[in-house]
């Protein structure tokens, strides 16, 4: 979980001190913290400060003194391995501690075999964030052994990993042991279709997980057909959320999406529709004059967790807070954005709001505000479709019952 610290203004009883880039988080009187051990205070954002072992220790101290703290972010704090026993204490002594988020970490393998045993014995942590460390092999599948024991956590996000066949086999065990957890991000990590069979095994003989994210994985058309089919046809899946983003699908998966939403209630995101016959793609000849090129920047952004001033770090070599139209456009490319020469143009045009030939922070931010709002009003309408859409067929299986009756 990320947080702009500029719009970002903590209440009373939450201490947020993210990006502050200091390992000295004691909490004196005077300090910008506020005073750390005081009982009041029941979150702890400390995101994005490299704190590393010498403030992870220092916050375990606190931990042991002040026990109301429910929320601890420390996403981005440079932690590696070792500091996983840290952690290891904080889960064993610090029992109101119901969300922590080790995002933007160095956790490997034997990090998450330490953190998996800490997660099996802990039974008051609700949601947990792993996302973006390297968690791969028997760290990857010590940390989801954990929830045949775990009966605490709801919420588990381990998206930006290396879970692949083998990590899921174990997960597949425990998700028909498990029946507490309710939300799991396994996106963009190595899900092929060996490790989405297992995973299939879990869903379809569990019945405790209501959302499931696996967007950014190798999964094609007829593998997200295979997923659907498995979500429909399965007694004991309460699946209600499936995020499959960026994933194409064909009309027989529309077909069975429809076919689950008569009967119960599913929502389910995908990208394109790849009709029978040919594929039905974006893109003609390299251009779509119909898709916003600044939608797909702030969209792919937000999917990567990236925020603006990220971007503009990336772009702006000078510290300028500024950069010029061949700037970003030779930016886009070496993070090799797929667009064409014509649709980075297009992109600049639409940014550049003064047109002074230059984007800057304030643009992009601008930028992003309105497609924020798209996006919103987007939702709006989906909503409001998707509601329409469930009244009708409502309506005309009662006048079919009537029909018969």
């Amino acid at each position: 979980m990320r947080r702009d610290v500029d719009s970002f203004v903590p209440p009373a009883n939450d201490i947020a001190v993210e990006g502050n880039m200091s390992p000295d988080f004691n909490g004196n009187e005077g300090g910008p913290t506020g005073n750390l051990t005081d009982e009041k205070q029941t979150t702890l954002n400390i995101a994005e400060n490299l704190i590393g072992t010498e403030g992870v220790r220092a916050i375990a101290d606190v931990l042991h003194v002040n026990h109301k703290i429910t929320s601890l972010d420390i996403s981005g704090s440079g932690l590696v391995d070792t500091d996983a026993l840290v952690l290891a204490d904080i889960l064993q002594n610090a029992p109101c501690l119901r969300e922590l988020i080790l995002s933007h970490n160095k956790f490997c393998g034997e990090g998450g075999m330490i953190l998996g045993s800490a997660i099996a014995m802990n039974d008051t942590l609700r949601i947990l964030d792993l996302s973006w460390n390297h968690l791969r092999g028997k760290g990857a599948m010590a940390i989801v052994a954990a929830l045949q024991k775990n009966i605490g956590l709801r919420k588990l996000d381990i998206s930006w990993n290396g879970y692949g066949k083998d990590e899921c086999f174990i997960l597949s065990h425990a998700l028909q042991e498990n029946t507490t957890l309710k939300e799991l991000d396994i996106s963009n990590n190595r899900l092929n279709k060996e490790a989405i069979k297992h995973l299939l095994d879990g869903i379809q003989n569990g019945d405790g997980l209501e959302t499931l994210r696996i967007r950014g994985n190798p999964v094609s058309p007829e593998l997200a057909l295979a997923i659907i089919k498995v979500i429909q046809e399965s007694e004991n899946c309460r699946i209600q959320q499936l995020d499959m983003g960026d994933i194409d699908v064909n009309e027989d998966f529309v077909s069975v999406v429809d076919d689950i939403t008569m009967y119960r209630p599913f929502e389910v995101l995908y990208s394109n529709v790849l009709k029978h016959g040919g594929l039905q793609k974006r893109e003609v000849e390299g251009i779509d004059y119909n898709v916003n090129m600044v939608d797909e920047l702030f969209k792919y952004m937000h999917e990567n967790n990236y925020r603006v001033i990220d971007l503009m770090k990336w772009l702006d070599k000078d510290g300028s807070m500024s950069v010029s139209r061949d700037e970003f456009k030779q930016g886009m490319k070496t993070a090799q954005f797929p667009l064409t020469e014509f649709q980075l143009d297009k992109m600049v045009d639409e940014l550049d709001m003064d047109g002074d030939g230059e984007v800057d922070f304030s643009e992009l931010l601008a930028g992003e505000r309105i497609f924020r709002r798209r996006m919103r009003r987007r939702l709006e309408r989906e909503k409001a479709n998707a509601k329409r859409r469930a009244e009708f067929k409502r309506t005309k299986v009662l006048l079919t019952i009537g029909e018969h009756s």
